[in-house]
Parts: structure tokens; C-alpha cells; sequence
């Protein structure tokens, strides 16, 4: 049975100053692929993130 590396990235900041750039770049160097990196600049204090809600 073939194996399939599957690798999905997650990169959050929550503050405006903050950004995701380096993060970013650590997942690429990882070899996660720009297209399957979730990213977004949001509160913890939100309780509904529009990024990781089930489509």
C-alpha cells in the first residue's frame, strides 16, 4: 500500500503588530506547501474563526 505524506500548516498571530512572515517561512522550510498553510491574524478572544471553520 503506497504512503502519502499529507502535511498541513497552521500559522496564527493575534495582535496587528505581530506578523506571520517568519512562521510562514518555517513551514515552507518544513516543506509544507504555501497552498496547504492555513494563516490567520486573529484574537484568541474570538470564539468563531472564519479560517477554520468546516466548509
Amino acid at each position: 500500500m503506497p504512503s502519502a505524506d499529507i502535511r498541513i500548516g497552521y500559522a496564527r498571530c493575534s495582535t496587528l503588530g505581530q506578523g506571520l512572515d517568519s512562521q510562514l517561512d518555517a513551514l515552507s522550510k518544513h516543506g509544507i506547501h504555501h497552498d496547504k498553510i492555513l494563516s490567520e491574524k486573529i484574537s484568541t478572544c474570538v470564539r468563531v474563526r472564519p479560517g477554520s471553520r468546516r466548509r
